[in-house]
């Protein structure tokens, strides 16, 4: 019987080709192959924590989760403004933006700004797995939370790292918090847009959780921040859902 491996051929791809562009845009400032080789290994370490946190969380919904270069597939309203398209005879399938847009800003911002928009999952149903399951076909609910598995997981390493305060670990705390912040932006493909569209309720409060958890912690410690977190999301919450419905 073949076993299922972890990581895919096409995924391994993606997340080495990831790393390397985060660790150029961590080395930018001062860039030499042994620190460009050394953030990549960091990058590399918050990508697979986050991919398979979604792997862990899919699999308890008999669905799958891989991980793809964030490819932005539309570029306009219009029917035709869509990838695949011919240029200079050459047929493109879509725009890498997880490629080209981190290093086109730090470029710009003269490596002020690091875009952590490299790579985003897709989730799938294992047919044969969600047999007797109301729904046979992965729904926007289950979509969400597997998505909402990657930034959360992020954002608990960070907070217990830093809370740890070990040294040698600040530049891994800081891609875990922006792995998680980033990837709430709804936006194509990006974990934020599943969870958005999934469930609004859901995005309030965990869009509020990570900003307030990661803003609270060096005020009131890490049980505090968590603690008080959940209360100002709960709260955001209800007052969205008083106005809405």
């Amino acid at each position: 019987m073949k076993k299922n491996k972890i990581f895919d051929k096409t995924e391994i791809k993606h997340i080495i080709i990831a790393t390397l562009v985060i660790g150029f845009i961590f080395s930018f400032n001062q860039f030499n192959l042994i620190n460009w080789l050394r953030f990549s290994i960091l990058g590399a370490g918050v990508i697979l924590i986050h991919e398979i946190a979604h792997k862990i969380v899919a699999r308890k919904k008999a669905c799958e989760s891989h991980f793809r270069l964030w490819e932005i597939k539309r570029y306009g309203f219009f029917r035709k403004s869509k990838f695949p398209k011919k240029i200079l005879g050459k047929k493109i399938g879509g725009f890498f933006a997880g490629i080209f847009l981190p290093i086109i800003t730090i470029f710009l911002s003269l490596g002020s700004i690091k875009l952590f928009l490299v790579g985003t999952s897709e989730a799938k149903e294992i047919e044969h797995k969600r047999i007797g399951k109301k729904y046979t076909k992965i729904t926007e609910f289950e979509t969400a939370i597997i998505a909402l598995a990657g930034p959360l997981t992020n954002l608990f390493i960070a907070l217990i790292f830093q809370t740890l305060a070990l040294p040698g670990f600040e530049t891994f705390i800081e891609m875990n918090y922006l792995m998680a912040i980033y990837s709430m932006i709804p936006i194509s493909q990006l974990d934020g847009a599943k969870i958005f569209f999934g469930s609004i309720f859901l995005y309030i409060f965990s869009i509020a959780f990570i900003i307030f958890s990661i803003a609270l912690l060096n005020i009131i410690g890490l049980i505090g921040s968590l603690i008080l977190s959940s209360i100002i999301a709960i709260m955001l919450l209800i007052t969205y859902m008083y106005k809405t419905l």
